[in-house]
């Protein structure tokens, strides 16, 4: 995970791997709502498959299913079951 701050002021932890993004945190660091549902619309036109992979904010989780995104499985690379909210480019 590298660390990043986006054009539309969030900060955060994220992974991108060809045409997938991995998302571990994002703060808004402006205050200012609608920051989130900005960054998630912005990254759905550049990657084919969005993953959050740890929601702890009830809010956030909703918003996510909102957005189109679906709870999903996945193991990691140590043989982890990994629970995350997947959302995929429809073809």
């Amino acid at each position: 995970m590298q660390r990043f701050t986006s054009p539309c002021g969030l900060e955060g932890l994220a992974r991108a791997t060809g045409d997938r993004l991995d998302v571990l945190a994002v703060q808004n660091l402006t205050g200012r709502p609608g920051r989130f549902r900005e960054f998630i619309a912005a990254a759905k036109l550049e990657y084919q498959t969005i993953c959050v992979l740890s929601i702890n904010n009830p809010a956030v989780h909703a918003a996510l299913l909102r957005y189109g995104f679906t709870p999903d499985v996945e193991i990691d690379q140590f043989g982890d079951t990994q629970e995350l909210l997947r959302w995929d480019k429809p073809s």
